[in-house]
């Protein structure tokens, strides 16, 4: 309640102060006249009655600490001096922010990249569970799974809850009366979107007996697919659609957020259709054309899932590949690293650079504010002078490099919100979910460290290098002394070789 009264307090001030003039008044006067009671003359009887009271402003500025709440006064105080000092320059103020904006929003779209691409988890269910499971040759290339691996596999494994398998070959050819066009797309097995913890938004996923031939030719749709081609038709489930020549039964449609690009390179599907191992025999060994994601168990970690995988490889590999020159090898790898890793030094290599642009703004504003400040020493100089105290110095100075940073980051911003188009429409072609780029909170809290941090740097040691001026040196010679000569040059000059 004392807090909530001292916040209100700050809405009230002229009221409070009128208030508390009064009551001095009457307190002061209900002194002057015992005074005069015991029979002190009317001037000394109000004197004897200031004595008594102590100083009166005093005593009113501890009233106001004890009311209000002094740092949030002083704050506000500073800031609006800051919004007067730099209006008075609107020409350097506009140079610094400008080039605050560009540092700021340069940074702000480049961890939006990386934050859609590299930070966020995968959009499943416990996605830190998944993993794809891949076959590595001796040469180092990376190597499909062959159908009877993979039924060995899912029979076997204890590290797993489910095990599925894409095909490598999923795109087909949609016709409708005489127009055909490629579309992407995956052949899954049946517990695809179990596995990834997803229900379709409408319909149906597919059934188990789906999973192999012969099976009654179905398919879901992703949303986009739906929008695109159906017009978002709400009676679509149950109707058909032409793959490669086939009449397919559209069992369900898929939510408006769901991605399944499963390899980096990939175009994002927009149909899948169940029965991975094609006409393969399902104890095939020699060919390979799957791609295998499985789901950790509870409790069982990645080691743990590679170790198990590498015998159950091993005792296969004796089993049917007796003439193998050297053993295969299995990789289990986290999902999101899998898509991820190969672009992961590309993105913070590219971050790092627009972080090296912003710290030349940095440099710069730093040497703008230094040149400031000199101009300022005789003001600074007589303010010291009169009894200011250095850090009441500082904190203005530092307000006034926050206020830029501010005015900067709003700005960056705004940049960054503009160019968000361009920059994803430049960025490598199928970047994993390149779709979901974009200014959200998680951005904007970056945006707003980044200025903070930014204020800082380029504040802090202009401030204190203003704020210990030669008093002598400044009322004297109209300011030169503080950061004259040599002194005044070596941080400038130490600014500029460091850019």
């Amino acid at each position: 309640m004392k807090l909530l009264r001292k916040i209100a307090g700050l809405f009230r001030k002229g009221k409070l102060d009128a208030d508390m003039d009064e009551e001095v008044r009457l307190h002061l006067e209900h002194r002057t006249w015992e005074n005069l009671a015991a029979g002190l003359a009317p001037e000394e009887a109000r004197f004897a009655a200031l004595r008594k009271f102590g100083g009166v402003e005093q005593v009113k500025e501890l009233a106001r600490d004890e009311r209000g709440i002094r740092w949030l006064e002083d704050f506000f105080r500073d800031l609006g001096f800051a919004a007067r000092s730099l209006r008075k320059t609107p020409g350097l103020t506009a140079v610094i922010v400008l080039s605050l904006a560009l540092g700021i929003g340069a940074n702000t779209a480049m961890f939006s990249v990386v934050d859609a691409v590299l930070l966020r988890p995968l959009p499943y269910f416990e996605p830190e569970r998944l993993v794809r499971v891949q076959v590595l040759r001796p040469n180092g290339d990376w190597f499909s799974v062959a159908n009877g691996d993979f039924f060995d596999w899912r029979e076997k494994t204890r590290v797993f809850t489910g095990i599925s398998a894409i095909s490598a070959w999923g795109t087909a050819t949609l016709t409708s009366g005489d127009f055909a066009e490629k579309v992407p797309g995956q052949r899954v097995s049946a517990n695809f979107f179990s596995l990834l913890g997803i229900k379709p938004a409408m319909g149906r996923a597919f059934l188990p007996e789906e999973d192999l031939p012969p099976n009654t030719p179905v398919v879901v749709l992703s949303h986009g697919m739906w929008r695109r081609r159906f017009g978002l038709d709400p009676d679509i489930v149950g109707k058909k659609l032409i793959l490669d020549g086939r009449s397919h039964e559209i069992v369900g449609v898929m939510p408006a957020d769901f991605r399944a690009q499963i390899e980096s390179w990939e175009a994002e599907p927009e149909f899948w259709r169940p029965s991975p191992h094609g006409n393969f025999p399902i104890n095939e060994r020699s060919g390979s054309h799957l791609r295998v994601l499985a789901r950790l168990k509870p409790g069982i970690t990645l080691e743990q899932a590679q170790s198990e995988m590498n015998v159950l490889s091993a005792q296969i590999d004796q089993e049917y590949r007796k003439n193998l020159e050297s053993p295969r090898k299995l990789i289990v790898k986290p999902m999101h690293d899998w898509l991820v890793g190969k672009d992961r030094q590309f993105y913070f290599v590219l971050l790092g650079a627009v972080g090296l642009v912003l710290l030349i703004a940095a440099a710069n504003v730093a040497n703008l504010l230094l040149a400031r400040a000199a101009a300022r020493q005789k003001e600074i100089a007589v303010r010291l002078a009169l009894g200011a105290g250095r850090w009441h110095i500082v904190r203005q100075l530092l307000t006034e490099s926050f206020l830029l940073a501010l005015l900067g980051g709003v700005v960056g911003a705004l940049v960054a919100f503009w160019s968000m188009d361009g920059l994803v429409h430049f960025m490598p072609e199928n970047t994993p979910r390149a779709d979901e780029i974009g200014i959200d909170l998680r951005v904007l809290g970056f945006t707003g460290l980044v200025t903070m941090l930014t204020g800082l740097l380029f504040g802090l040691v202009p401030a204190l290098k203003a704020s210990k001026p030669d008093l002598n040196d400044a009322l004297n010679q109209g300011g030169r002394g503080a950061i004259s000569g040599a002194r005044r040059h070596a941080l400038r000059n130490a600014l500029i070789v460091v850019e």
